[in-house]
């Protein structure tokens, strides 16, 4: 399924993905709070770029956000923060997204000049 996803072979990987997305809940439940952070994230992936639905990828990223700030790991952070803001972008709320990077998206090489060169490009700054 990682192969699938990362080539966005979204047909053959996306039977899998609701396979895992339907125990999403038992897996939080049983500790496992990075395994059900990156089954969202996923889920979100495939709303925000097959199936566009970007307040429901905001939604799934958020919360794949949320759990990676739970576990208490700063290097999971960053890339959850990207990839919500760039959801908040696909859904018109540059203020949103601004707030997920305050203070860091100043600059020719900041999070929202990623974004914008990224959707100018038709592509997904991360995923």
């Amino acid at each position: 399924m990682v192969f699938q996803v990362l080539l966005r072979d979204w047909s053959g990987g996306m039977p899998c993905l609701w396979q895992a997305f339907g125990l999403a809940e038992a897996v939080e439940e049983s500790g496992d709070l990075y395994g059900r952070s990156e089954i969202c994230r996923h889920v979100g992936f495939y709303y925000l770029v097959e199936d566009v639905r970007p307040r429901e990828a905001v939604r799934q990223l958020g919360y794949s956000l949320a759990l990676r700030e739970r576990l208490g790991d700063p290097r999971r952070v960053p890339s959850a923060l990207v990839a919500l803001g760039e959801a908040e972008m696909a859904a018109g709320d540059p203020q949103r997204a601004r707030a997920v990077w305050p203070g860091g998206d100043a600059g020719p090489g900041g999070p929202l000049a990623v974004l914008a060169d990224s959707r100018r490009r038709g592509k997904p700054a991360c995923g």
